[in-house]
């Protein structure tokens, strides 16, 4: 998405920038390693051993492929991200507060070791309503015609925001795991 902004200057008269309008963004990332402790291939019974001694036993549904190439002694490693992001942005378009959503998956190939990844995102727009400076509230109103209202964190933020604003919500979410053999591991 891109946002062009022309502006014009004349010959003696200088138009001040409006201030940008306010956004952020948040990530959080968590990895996880475990070395695999037992695993049963019939019953696809899998127990892992974490970095803190936690034992975790689970059940590698059959959309695991490739879990007979799996040893005791393998290193799982998965990683966890999540990224959350507000832009408000002006609705020069008067477009109206859309909500979407996509996702995608891959898995490793047959005779592979053991991997996969999933990817889901979810953008989410309401238009701004209503802006009260002295009570520091402000109102949004969803795709779904529900409005709502909310305390600003940042008061500032609600004197760089205009009635009419776009606030544009974006989460993503991936998980990715991969198993290895680990030296000595491989039969």
């Amino acid at each position: 998405m891109a946002l062009l902004i022309s502006g014009q200057v004349y010959a003696g008269h200088h138009e001040m920038a409006e201030p940008p309008r306010p956004a952020f963004s948040t990530t959080d990332t968590t990895l996880v390693t475990a070395v695999v402790e037992a695993i049963d291939y019939d019953t696809r019974e899998v127990s892992l051993r974490r970095g803190d001694g936690e034992v975790i036993t689970f059940t590698a549904s059959d959309d695991v492929r490739n879990l007979s190439q799996v040893v005791v002694g393998d290193t799982l490693v998965a990683e966890h991200v999540v990224t959350f992001s507000v832009e408000v942005m002006p609705n020069d378009a008067d477009l109206e507060p859309v909500a979407a959503a996509l996702g995608a998956a891959v898995r490793s190939d047959e005779g592979d070791m053991p991997a996969g990844a999933i990817m889901g995102a979810t953008m989410v727009t309401a238009s701004v309503e209503e802006i009260d400076l002295e009570s520091n509230m402000f109102k949004l109103r969803f795709a779904d015609g529900v409005v709502q209202e909310f305390v600003a964190r940042n008061p500032s933020n609600l004197e760089r925001s205009k009635v009419g604003d776009l606030v544009v919500m974006t989460t993503t979410e991936s998980v990715g795991i991969i198993v290895e053999h680990t030296t000595g591991s491989e039969e």
